[in-house]
């Protein structure tokens, strides 16, 4: 999964118009300015694959790309009701991972082998 920004644009007219005779037809002159502004954030799909937890990593093979998560660079792991987040040192994303059932199990496991690794 990853968060993407959801963007509105604001902006606003200015100008006049005046009649074109007696035709009952308005000439519009003038322009818009606005800009796009952030009006929010939403969860995405990124890739859709496997995450697959030994007793060392954690390695999530997608479709574009392929992500490995050492528990030796494990600084904290964030348990959602439906998803896992490897937060790791010297990244700045943290990868997120949608788990459709198990989410629980999957993050008392990788916790049990995350403290092995630092004992």
């Amino acid at each position: 999964m990853k968060e993407v920004a959801v963007r509105q644009y604001q902006g606003g007219y200015s100008g006049f118009s005046f009649p074109v005779g007696k035709t009952g037809i308005r000439y519009r002159v003038g322009g818009t300015r606005g800009h796009s502004v952030e009006v929010g954030t939403q969860l995405k799909v990124a890739d859709t694959g496997i995450l697959s937890i030994t007793n060392k990593r954690a390695v999530y093979a997608g479709t574009s790309k392929t992500v490995e998560m050492l528990y030796s660079k494990l600084v904290n792991l964030t348990v959602y009701s439906d998803g896992l987040q490897f937060h790791l040192s010297n990244r700045v994303n943290a990868p997120l991972f949608k788990i459709p059932s198990g989410t629980h199990v999957a993050a008392a496991i990788v916790n049990e082998a995350a403290q092995q690794i630092d004992a």
